[in-house]
């Protein structure tokens, strides 16, 4: 099979890099940073991305709704919103959970306590006079039987709804994955550390340091894009006329959480207000798991504190007591596994030029729009770069076409039946969910390698399904670190993390001998990995 995505041959990718001018460099690997790679290689621009993390980190490895959370100012921008809905659940299937909601509205809920508060009251109409399917109110004998632990005496009202929830790292990933079949180059753990400028004092590349070696690069550009999310403004002031673009702009805390399903049955999903953030709280039941997703407010100073306090942990406890009956056996411990981020609370769509802001030294800063518009927002980005490039170097680029784009679709029938039938491996139900969803048109590559590795009896001590996974994501999805495979690979939170730990030893050992780690990386990343394994316990 042809590598793609890989860091198999990360040093000579490095080494290529430096040794051409590329139309376009982008720095931050979500999915803002990874949409405009698609978007401007698929037209024909020399695109590279880097990314000082591994990809799809912070709020882009994040499972997000698609329309609940958004308060757009007009019928205008909410058809568009459904429009692109459409689009994303036609070019990334799999990766689309649909979900049965129930909003409610709380009878201690504040009401015109603040602009957001007011917005969303004038918006909920424009909602549903647009799509009626879309929002419907329920009476409360329809909430008894549709979610009988909710606390009626909690409740002023609920409206029902159809929501769809998107993993946005394995979009983040299929786009990457997307991009560099139209030859753009993704080098994750590349932290730019400084701009590289013309005699017009006009920024040309950044210089970079490998994360991993420590040694420096210099990519040469026409054009360089800050795509990098909450850490947008710390990227700025690497620039000599630092735009001082955090003055205007919000920043909350991100949090995600989970729950067995089976200590808190919930047939659908919820949604309420945090009485004390004003944030909506979503609970999203997915297989085995309850997700829970929520807000709280954060200031610039405190970024790069990544914890959850313990007053916001029982704040949450105690909303979920609230709001819910027959909870004598919910424990706070029962709340596992959270995954903390910050991201830029500002509408780009309410910001000049509609979030993308160009300095006087050619620094393009993109704030990142809502999820649902991320193609959109790329496009807009694009377009603006191409009219640049016409105008001052008379180079044609063509329109876009990722609307059209397939990123990662269904199986085929062939591997489904593989699934049900394999002549090497009985996959239980909860794997077969798992692969689906995360693999989707690409399972059969992963049974490719599954086939050789059992016939071959390479795995070892592994799991075979485990090795053929991690032989899969080395060579096409740019692991690195055992972490990474952990983290946005394996779905730990969907496994079992004691099987985890048990075949750590196996997963380092043939990851060493595939990336060449000294012993010294090798026993940094068992650490990490033990660290972050009873973290998730």
């Amino acid at each position: 099979m042809k590598m793609a995505l890989t860091n198999l041959n990360r040093e000579q990718l490095c080494q290529t890099a430096t040794e051409q001018k590329y139309d376009l460099l982008i720095i931050g690997g979500g999915v803002t940073g990874a949409s405009i790679a698609l978007d401007a290689s698929s037209r024909g621009m020399s695109t590279i991305l880097i990314e000082k993390d591994d990809f799809a980190t912070e709020a882009s490895g994040q499972l997000t709704p698609l329309l609940s959370e958004q308060l757009y100012p007009s019928r205008k921008l909410w058809s568009k919103a459904y429009q692109e809905k459409t689009i994303i659940e036609q070019i990334a299937s799999p990766l689309c959970w649909p979900i049965d909601v129930l909003e409610s509205t709380n009878k201690m809920d504040p009401i015109l306590t603040s602009n957001k508060t007011l917005a969303q009251q004038l918006i909920e109409p424009l909602k549903k006079s647009y799509k009626p399917n879309h929002y419907k109110a329920i009476s409360k004998r329809s909430i008894r039987n549709l979610e009988p632990r909710l606390n009626e005496r909690m409740i002023r009202s609920v409206n029902r709804y159809n929501e769809s929830y998107l993993d946005q790292m394995r979009l983040t990933l299929s786009l990457l994955k997307k991009a560099n079949q139209f030859g753009g180059q993704m080098i994750n753990y590349m932290k730019a550390v400084r701009f590289l400028y013309d005699d017009q004092k006009i920024i040309n590349g950044v210089e970079a340091e490998d994360q991993v070696t420590g040694e420096l690069y210099q990519f040469k550009s026409r054009k360089v894009i800050n795509a990098t999310g909450s850490r947008l403004a710390k990227l700025s002031q690497l620039d000599s006329t630092d735009l001082q673009i955090k003055s205007s702009l919000k920043i909350k805390k991100m949090i995600q959480m989970r729950l067995a399903r089976a200590n808190f049955p919930l047939n659908r999903g919820v949604s309420f207000r945090n009485q004390v953030s004003g944030e909506m709280v979503h609970l999203v039941p997915i297989n085995e798991w309850i997700y829970i997703m929520t807000y709280e407010p954060a200031e610039w100073h405190v970024i790069e504190d990544g914890t959850l306090s313990q007053e916001e942990l029982i704040r949450l406890s105690n909303l979920l007591d609230q709001m819910f009956t027959d909870n004598d056996d919910l424990e706070r411990n029962d709340l596992k596994s959270y995954q903390l981020t910050y991201v830029v609370d500002n509408d780009p769509f309410q910001l000049p030029n509609n979030g993308i802001v160009e300095s006087t030294t050619g620094l393009i800063t993109v704030i990142g729009a809502p999820l649902i518009f991320y193609r959109y927002q790329a496009n807009r980005v694009v377009d603006l770069l191409m009219k640049s490039f016409k105008r001052q170097l008379n180079i044609l680029y063509s329109k876009s076409e990722t609307r059209s784009f397939r990123l990662i679709g269904e199986p085929a029938d062939e591997a489904l039946n593989a699934l049900e039938n394999h002549p090497f491996y009985c996959f239980t139900e909860a794997e077969k969910r798992y692969l689906l969803h995360h693999y989707g048109e690409h399972i059969d590559h992963v049974l490719f390698y599954l086939k050789q590795v059992i016939q071959e009896q390479a795995h070892g001590a592994l799991n075979p399904l485990l090795f053929a996974e991690l032989v899969y994501c080395l060579e096409n999805e740019a692991i690195y670190k055992p972490i990474d495979f952990l983290k946005r690979r394996i779905k730990v939170f969907l496994r079992d993390q004691n099987n985890i730990q048990l075949q750590l030893h196996g997963i380092l050992t043939y990851m060493e001998n595939q990336l060449g780690w000294s012993q010294e990386e090798r026993s940094y990343y068992e650490r990490e990995c033990r660290i972050w394994l009873n973290d998730c316990l």
